[in-house]
């Protein structure tokens, strides 16, 4: 076999690659974790899975993030080893600092950790991720705004705007991490928003959304209230600007320097989808593709967003968040370059101008293998949506809820 790289093969590599390069093939996680502990040995492999845990972006891909139905190649390789090793590497998975962790296999590292044998060094790690500052949100009233679209203030510096990157990424990162870290430990869950006045008062979630969530989604560790996003939540405090969850995402989707295929700028691009958005293990979002949620008017708003395992978003392929979206397990949307957006409110109100000022959301779900063609361009009004057109693809009854209904009091 031709040499394809001049380093020596690591965890790194990707599923595809794993067979070339490592000769271990994935389809089945029982036989992988087999073949990993055979052919690395336990103190080489625990030193390459602390290397992946800790990993930098080029980490990413690694085929140990692999998932198959909720399960996950990592456990298999983590329950080879003994109790107290075991526990130690599943804290360094899901208490890590890296920004390339996909959400599921944190929350489900985390769930594991839960029900292990309690180790006091552990212990401290765990209690030490469940310190978080309260959030805050920001008053849209104060933002200049033609009623649709809000203004921020955008730095002319390249470099400026790729901290802003990572810096909403990491804390996004860190505050999820908090929730797992909570949750490990038996907390009550609360809202995560601590009743802050200038929260979203109104939350646009899947009708039934325990059921519809659990029929979904298979994976340990998760609550379909993790997938509930306050998109005027602040994640990024400046002296210029104090930036949303919406902004940030507004600014990666209509900057073209964070869709060139380059090394830096997709490694941004992909901390923040994956920790802001909470995607899933194998999930992809393509070049020009991505969630984009404006807000209408001052008044903030949540909804409901999940992009499930490989599940993929194509290129140009943009999903207006404003109401639900779940999108299942290995459905992929768009690509190709096909301009694309789906679209998942509605101007309902008179006609022309007016049409801006009453916003009716509704719900957008894509069955598990769903697939919208790239020969389809433009605008998919999920209102509107025909049925049976595309198998799998579907507009989804909601519900809008105030948080007092999601949430217990204390």
């Amino acid at each position: 076999m031709t040499k394809l790289t001049s380093t020596p093969p690591t965890l790194e590599c990707t599923p595809a690659w794993a067979r070339e390069l490592l000769g271990i093939d994935i389809s089945d996680f029982e036989v992988t974790a087999d073949s990993l502990h055979k052919k690395w040995g336990s103190d080489t492999l625990t030193e390459n899975l602390r290397m992946i845990a800790s990993g930098t972006a080029q980490s990413r891909f690694s085929f140990l993030f692999a998932a198959k139905n909720g399960v996950h190649l990592l456990s298999h390789v983590l329950d080879r080893f003994d109790s107290k090793l075991r526990t130690e590497l599943l804290a360094d998975f899901a208490l890590s600092d890296s920004l390339y962790i996909p959400y599921d296999l944190r929350a489900a590292s985390c769930a594991a950790l839960g029900s292990a044998p309690r180790q006091e060094d552990v212990l401290d790690r765990i209690n030490a991720a469940c310190e978080q500052p309260p959030r805050r949100y920001k008053d849209l009233s104060l933002s200049p705004s033609n009623d649709i679209d809000h203004n921020f203030h955008i730095p002319a510096d390249r470099g400026e705007r790729d901290r802003l990157m990572v810096v909403a990424a990491d804390t996004a990162m860190r505050r999820a991490r908090a929730r797992l870290a909570r949750r490990a430990l038996g907390k009550t869950e609360l809202d995560p928003a601590d009743y802050d006045d200038l929260a979203p008062e109104r939350l646009y979630v899947p009708h039934n959304a325990a059921t519809s969530f659990s029929a979904s989604v298979t994976a340990p560790g998760l609550d379909w209230r993790d997938f509930l996003i306050d998109w005027n939540e602040i994640l990024v405090e400046t002296p210029e600007e104090n930036y949303t969850i919406a902004e940030i995402l507004r600014l990666l989707l209509l900057d073209p320097e964070y869709h060139l295929p380059g090394h830096n700028q997709r490694a941004r691009a992909d901390a923040v989808n994956l920790n802001l958005l909470k995607t899933f293990s194998g999930a992809t979002i393509g070049l020009k593709a991505g969630a984009l949620f404006v807000e209408h008017g001052f008044r903030p708003e949540a909804s409901f967003f999940l992009l499930g395992e490989n599940a993929i978003l194509g290129k140009s392929c943009i999903v207006d968040a404003t109401g639900v979206v779940l999108i299942e397990p290995k459905a992929f949307l768009g690509g190709g370059f096909s301009p694309i957006l789906i679209h998942t409110h509605k101007h309902m109100r008179g006609g022309g101008a007016d049409e801006r000022k009453s916003v009716a959301p509704t719900g957008f779900l894509a069955r598990s293998g769903a697939r919208l063609p790239m020969d389809f361009v433009g605008l998919l009004e999920v209102m509107d949506m025909p049925s049976g057109r595309w198998p799998g693809l579907e507009r989804m009854d909601i519900d809008i809820l105030n948080r007092d209904e999601v949430w217990p009091s204390s």
